[in-house]
């Protein structure tokens, strides 16, 4: 009775508790991503009564929830305290005698008082189960999607080795649609780009740059299609792939810690090889400011690096790309935010290092891309046009177009 009595309430109010805590989380990461915009526009106020009202209907859901769950035990005590009463009631109105009564109330009292407990206990973990099953729903659904990736992930992350990269990568037909969506982020894209080379993906915002450099990452699957290195399916040996690829992506996170920890990411202090540090600061030519620094490869950088200039940032960023000395290096706007003396430091690091390794870049600037070995120009997920920078600059309309944006 008591747990019929609850069950629409419980379930309504672990759906909003659901919803509320999702809000919370996104109220914190936002206000606090958004921090300078937050403080220069004054807006704190607004982000505060916002997270004030998602957890005041929070609290009202864990309230219900608390509630219920505290009161099963004194309502059952009191409809076993009323049962009795009306059995010695009944009982008596059968016109039996008091001395046949009390027996059996005190059976019953005996076995009430021995199944309180349990009955307690047992609507204390059903109401739970209701409050939180949309919870587990959510969970569930996300482990079920992941576990064929799981598994293949725990397979691949045996595997230390890197996939073998001597000729070329190549892009057959590939297509990749995003969840959701009906039209094509790429649509047949087919191309090559021979080992030591280095090329560059131009183009204006959503024409697919992004999208093809995190499918030759091996990040998203191509919904058609496929992309090989030395005729070999990347998407088949993802850990092996991306143990030989370095990636400096836009905004390099750096951890408040020393330059050391940050080059080699994730990894413990027993499990850090000092020649690898030592080789991709030599390669990112990191070597001057670590000269200059007192304490060298360990001065702690601060958080998100901010006692370091936006350059040295970003060749920490490289470092840290060269730690495993891939083979392949790509760089995601990586000089985006730079200003142009310091990109063009940043570039004299990555130039030194075409021939060596396949360079692949997008780059909102094209001068960043000048000395590319091949540019591929990008509209709408297609390649419209290919060739070397002063090629599409002189035939090519669009190209110009897009120069002159960026």
């Amino acid at each position: 009775l008591v747990l019929k009595l609850i069950k629409g309430r419980l379930n309504y109010y672990g759906k909003s508790a659901l919803k509320e805590r999702k809000r919370m989380i996104q109220g914190v990461t936002e206000a606090i991503g958004g921090y300078k915009d937050v403080t220069v526009m004054n807006r704190q106020k607004r982000f505060l009564e916002r997270f004030r009202g998602y957890v005041a209907n929070m609290t009202r859901a864990e309230i219900f929830k608390s509630v219920s769950i505290y009161a099963s035990r004194p309502v059952i005590e009191l409809i076993a305290v009323a049962g009795m009463v009306f059995i010695a009631g009944f009982m008596l109105f059968q016109g039996r005698e008091m001395g046949a009564i009390i027996p059996m109330l005190a059976l019953f009292g005996a076995a009430v008082v021995r199944l309180i407990p349990s009955v307690s206990h047992i609507i204390t973990k059903i109401s739970n189960l209701r409050f939180y099953v949309h919870s587990l729903d959510s969970v569930h659904r996300d482990l079920y999607s992941m576990k064929e990736h799981s598994d293949s992930v725990r397979t691949e992350n045996r595997k230390r080795d890197k996939l073998p990269f001597e000729q070329e990568i190549t892009l057959r037909s590939v297509s990749y649609r995003y969840p959701g969506t009906t039209d094509e982020a790429l649509k047949d894209i087919s191309l090559s780009i021979p080992k030591g080379s280095a090329v560059g993906f131009v183009g204006e915002s959503g024409a697919g740059k992004s999208t093809i450099v995190d499918i030759i990452l091996g990040l998203l699957d191509p919904h058609k299609g496929e992309v090989l290195a030395d005729g070999t399916d990347i998407h088949r040996h993802k850990r092996a792939w991306q143990n030989n690829v370095g990636y400096i992506p836009q905004f390099i996170y750096l951890a408040d810690d020393t330059i050391r920890n940050n080059i080699a990411f994730g990894l413990s202090d027993e499990e850090i090889e000092d020649e690898k540090v030592e080789a991709a600061v030599e390669a990112a030519q990191l070597d001057a400011l670590i000269a200059d620094l007192t304490a060298g490869l360990d001065t702690i950088i601060g958080e998100n690096g901010v006692r370091l200039s936006g350059g040295q940032r970003q060749r920490i960023g490289i470092a840290r790309a060269l730690y495993n000395d891939p083979a392949v290096l790509i760089m995601d706007e990586a000089t985006s935010s730079l200003d142009n003396a310091t990109e063009k430091q940043v570039m004299q690091a990555i130039e030194a290092l075409k021939g060596e390794r396949t360079v692949i870049m997008i780059a909102h600037r094209l001068t960043t891309v000048e000395n590319c070995d091949m540019l591929y120009l990008m509209k709408d997920g297609k390649i419209i046009d290919r060739g070397v920078y002063s090629d599409l600059q002189n035939r090519n309309r669009e190209f110009n177009v897009v120069s002159l944006e960026n």
